[in-house]
């Protein structure tokens, strides 16, 4: 079964990798992925892996994109072959390349096949899926600090003044994007980082349990940005 995608801009120039690297270097990529005997759970340590190949920009944009179709392919129920196949329509209508460039992308289909069905790529990309199946995502957080002015019965001098904290949360679900504003004052404060604190420990502590005592290879989401 398969279904021609509608492709934008972005994702044809992810595609494009497959034409702008040689036979010898997706060969080599192929090879790797197939014989690397460890987990890799994120993209970064994928992309690192395959990097002396291609660099590491390339490699992480080809890792990206192998990922995000593998994501496509594990969701629905067309495959890894349906998948390709509904790629492999959409570009002579969505891209602008030549003939001889949607050929060299043809010849490459089944590296690109071999590739989506390995299982290092499907147990990143599940991954990568099981981060963000929650109802909602957050996205950013501010914490705005306020002075507000205690004035004089007449209004003519400043009393006094308090000082009070609002945490701004941003985050999105299904229905778009949302935002929330709490009122916190100094000890809300304090708590509110013990609890963030206590939460990174607990995340180092759950990954070294399963890592040594479990042998289950455990990435904390979000932690490669901080590497």
């Amino acid at each position: 079964m398969s279904a021609r995608f509608q492709l934008n801009k972005s994702q044809i120039q992810d595609l494009r990798i497959l034409i702008d690297l040689n036979d010898g270097q997706l060969e080599n990529i192929q090879r790797k992925v197939d014989e690397f005997n460890q987990t890799v759970l994120s993209p970064e340590s994928l992309a690192e892996h395959i990097s002396d190949i291609c660099g590491n920009d390339t490699a992480l944009h080809f890792v990206r994109m192998l990922l995000s179709l593998t994501t496509i392919s594990l969701q629905s129920m067309l495959g890894v072959e349906g998948v390709v196949s509904g790629i492999q329509d959409g570009l002579p209508v969505d891209s602008n390349w030549t003939e001889e460039e949607l050929s060299t992308w043809q010849n490459r289909r089944t590296i690109l096949v071999d590739l989506l069905s390995s299982k290092i790529l499907r147990r990143a990309a599940t991954a990568i899926d099981l981060t963000y199946e929650y109802t909602n995502l957050f996205r950013r957080a501010r914490v705005l600090t306020d002075i507000r002015p205690i004035f004089s019965e007449s209004g003519e001098e400043i009393d006094g003044a308090v000082i009070s904290h609002t945490l701004h949360l941003v985050y999105d679900s299904l229905d778009g994007d949302h935002e929330l504003s709490v009122a916190l004052d100094f000890l809300d404060i304090k708590k509110l980082k013990e609890q963030c604190d206590r939460a990174i420990i607990k995340a180092e502590t759950s990954q070294k349990v399963m890592r040594d005592s479990a042998g289950v290879s455990t990435v904390i989401s979000g932690a490669q940005y901080n590497e």
